[in-house]
């Protein structure tokens, strides 16, 4: 035995141990707590659904959200129970969201030992571990933390099928529970059902008619009832909200029958910048090509050597791709985090594959690995170290309570308001509020309409936050065209500039707009 070949034994050995195993579980864990005790500012998508989880009762958040907010209902009650023990501040609003990322790794490992050859378990644990994305919407307050969850304990609780063929009435149930549970939890969880049901179930039945019918037809009339339910309180108002629709217009799968559609298509799904690819967004990959390679590789190699499985694993993105082309669901962004544990055990199957076959000789296999796993661990690295923010509004508003003065204004832009009004209350006396002018866009005749009502109005705060660099620097010209700045400060994502608009007068600037 070669040397090459006696550290690939005990490579295998150790990478395949408990322990190893369990520590990349740990390390997981201890990613996204680490994300959620950083204790970032609430972003807008946040705040506006804290606002409603904090502003309604238990009963409230069955009707339909405002700010065209969208969440599970069965998610709303759990966010607004923890609340109830853990405070209503970002702790207690991010509570279950941290505990559904949390119980998904146990999820994710049964899962790659079920669907998986050995040799693709450890890196597929190991990318579901340290992959950003998960340790991130593990500590946000939406749902895509728990619809990761979902779709992991569907595909736990469904496969391996009975090895008689027959469903009893015990596991039935528990399918019966499980996926009952599922569509309350998660929007996206219809996806892996179907799967579940076209995979799994019906081929049962089809196979053994007699035995299955009363239990598959129990798992399925329950199921069905359950998302009837579902979309009758929640869903169809969700899906007749003109925001909503406006806001991802764009991101429903089109015909490939004109270029245009067609770069949507390789944009989304081959890119090999990344920028578009869905191996970037959400699933972070760097680079994107490798994990499109691996991922094709390991749909190859599933498909020849274990086709139920594949269809399994691929199926829920065909059903997405379905509904989003029928106008029924964004193919887009966090939209598709549940979709990333599946293309992780793709990609690992296909690195696990070529390992397997040719892995003691073939450099290529080193390539792969580095590939797929060096960018992921350096920046969960940064990021443990420094957990990301995104609209870090508490600093900037706690350094304009800190530096107000009597008499000062605080004109707070639109996109500003929610996270205003979820933290302005923590500080007292705030001064008095101008509040922005409504934008669904970026709008810039508005703007200049909102600054000329603060001229001669003294000193003035402006806040601001999600807004793009071309927006806020439109701001800044335009009020030291008219004002003299005194201070400012500035966060990741947000901002505030105080301005003495009474030292300046005159006919309104003319700033050219980007």
């Amino acid at each position: 035995m070669t040397s090459n070949s006696r550290w690939w034994q005990r490579w295998g050995q150790v990478s395949h141990s408990p322990i190893f195993l369990n520590g990349l579980l740990l390390v997981g864990a201890l990613l996204r707590i680490r994300q959620y005790l950083a204790n970032r500012s609430l972003w807008l998508d946040e705040s506006m659904l804290a606002l409603n989880v904090v502003g309604r009762s238990f009963a409230d958040l069955l009707k339909p959200l405002d700010y065209s907010q969208a969440a599970p209902l069965g998610f709303l009650l759990l966010v607004k129970a923890a609340t109830q023990v853990a405070g209503q501040g970002e702790y207690g609003l991010r509570l279950i969201p941290l505990l559904l990322g949390i119980i998904s790794l146990p999820l994710f490992y049964k899962v790659a030992r079920d669907l998986l050859i050995p040799a693709a378990v450890p890196l597929a644990v190991a990318l579901f571990a340290i992959l950003v994305p998960f340790t991130y919407y593990s500590s946000e307050l939406k749902q895509y933390s728990g619809d990761v969850m979902v779709v992991l304990l569907l595909l736990a609780a469904a496969y391996p099928p009975p090895a008689s063929g027959t469903y009893s009435l015990p596991r039935a149930v528990g399918l019966v529970l499980v996926g009952g549970a599922a569509v309350w939890l998660s929007h996206p969880a219809v996806f892996t059902l179907a799967a579940i049901g076209v995979v799994l179930l019906l081929p049962a039945m089809v196979r053994r008619p007699r035995q299955n019918a009363a239990s598959v037809g129990l798992i399925a009339a329950s199921w069905l009832a359950s998302f009837a339910a579902t979309y009758y309180l929640s869903l169809r108002s969700i899906a007749a909200n003109p925001v909503l629709s406006s806001w991802w217009s764009q991101e429903f799968v089109p015909p490939p029958v004109s270029k245009a559609a067609v770069n949507w298509w390789l944009n989304k799904f081959v890119d090999g910048s990344g920028v578009a690819s869905i191996f970037a967004d959400p699933a972070a990959f760097r680079p994107a090509g490798v994990a499109l390679f691996a991922f094709l590789v390991g749909c190859a190699f599933m498909f020849v050597h274990h086709r139920q499985r594949f269809w399994l694993l691929t199926s829920p993105l065909l059903f997405v791709l379905a509904a989003s082309a029928l106008g029924r669901y964004p193919f887009a962004g966090r939209l598709l985090l549940f979709v990333v544990p599946l293309l992780v055990l793709l990609v690992a199957y296909g690195a696990g594959s070529v390992i397997q076959t040719a892995g003691r000789s073939a450099p290529a296999v080193g390539v792969i690995l580095v590939g797929l796993l060096l960018f992921p661990v350096v920046r969960s690295a940064d990021n443990a170290i420094a957990p990301e923010g995104r609209e870090e509004i508490k600093p900037v508003l706690g350094y304009v309570a800190r530096n107000r003065q009597p008499g000062d204004l605080v004109y707070v832009h639109f996109a500003a308001r929610p996270a205003f009004d979820f933290y302005a209350p923590r500080y007292a006396g705030f001064p008095e509020v101008v509040a922005g002018s409504r934008m669904d866009d970026v709008d810039y005749v508005a703007i200049e309409s909102d600054l000329e009502r603060l001229r001669h109005r003294g000193r003035v705060w402006i806040l601001l936050s999600h807004t793009g660099q071309a927006e806020e620097d439109f701001f800044v010209a335009y009020l030291d065209r008219i004002g003299k700045r005194v201070d400012a400060v500035t966060a990741t994502g947000a901002s505030a500039y105080l301005y003495d608009l009474g030292a300046r007068g005159g006919m309104p600037p003319a700033v050219g707009r980007p």
